[in-house]
């Protein structure tokens, strides 16, 4: 079973949010699914907010409509193999940047979002990124980052010029190499890796990140049982407290994700021929419906 949660906040200074996310989960015939997504619209840029919600429509769909026959196109021995997530949802978001760069041509306006998605299938995690969102695990007592910032500050830390935990707070923290719709083409990377028994991932903008670090972090989702979408709910909402009193400006967005035991579709006992029953069991956006939301300029010509 999987169990995913996800809020967001206009912030303390914000009179827009241009953070956008999706959490869903869905049970099928070959073991539990799960997708978070948080988005971030490129500060500065008029049309940040469109950019982050559709990029979250897009994610949402696929999750939605492409993953039965990605799962069944993709079954190897009971289980599904993620290698190709990243041909799949590479071609997704090269069409989805070439979209959004048009629209801003077409109309003489300036957009972008970063971008962090995490999928799981049965036991194992795929994530697609660009920017500076942030994908984290928390195993046991520790706390791991999962994907690398496409930031000038990240260079500077790799350089050994800046200390990770000073880069956090750094002034030039938010000047990002790599947006969606903010430039002709963009380069996603992708990671691959296990999902274990109580293992809790969290997908999350810089506003929330930032000011808690990783001992923060593990601080907030280490503690107790996560089980339950109440109890991760909990946990998302004490962490945001925390950041609103460290005094952090900007929109916060977070979701999680808890491990736990296998659905009643194990994977164990189904074969590569099986046909992937998807069952929606959590959809949290928070992007308005398309019919009230600007976003339909950027369909597909």
């Amino acid at each position: 079973m999987i169990t995913v949660c996800g809020q967001t906040f206009v912030g303390a200074a914000k009179s827009i949010n241009q953070d956008a996310y999706c959490a869903l989960s869905a049970e099928t015939s070959l073991g539990d699914a799960a997708l978070l997504a948080v988005c971030d619209g490129v500060g500065g840029l008029a049309s940040g907010e469109v950019a982050s919600s559709a990029a979250i429509r897009e994610l949402s769909r696929w999750f939605e409509g492409a993953l039965p026959a990605y799962a069944a196109k993709n079954a190897r021995g009971g289980a599904v193999d993620l290698g190709p997530i990243g041909e799949e949802w590479g071609a997704l978001l090269a069409d989805l940047n070439a979209r959004m760069w048009r629209y801003s041509r077409d109309l003489n306006v300036r957009m972008g979002t970063t971008l962090t998605a995490l999928l799981v299938f049965g036991r194992r995690f795929a994530i697609g990124h660009v920017g500076d969102c942030r994908a984290y695990r928390v195993r046991g007592g520790s706390c791991e980052q999962l994907t690398r910032d496409q930031t000038l500050i990240q260079r500077e830390v790799e350089a050994g010029r800046i200390s990770a935990e000073a880069a956090l707070v750094h002034p030039r923290g938010s000047m990002i190499l790599q947006a969606l719709g903010a430039q002709e083409a963009v380069d996603p990377a992708f990671y691959l890796g296990e999902a274990k028994e109580g293992d809790t991932f969290v997908v999350a903008c810089d506003g929330f990140y930032r000011r808690l670090g990783e001992g923060g972090l593990l601080r907030a989702f280490a503690d107790g049982p996560h089980a339950t979408e109440d109890a991760l709910r909990d946990s998302i909402a004490d962490a945001m407290a925390r950041v609103l009193d460290a005094g952090e400006k900007d929109n916060i967005t977070a979701t999680c994700l808890h491990v736990g035991q296998p659905g009643p579709f194990s994977p164990a006992s189904a074969s590569d021929d099986q046909p992937t029953e998807l069952c929606c069991a959590s959809f949290s956006p928070s992007a308005p419906e398309a019919d009230d939301e600007p976003t339909v300029g950027l369909g597909a010509e």
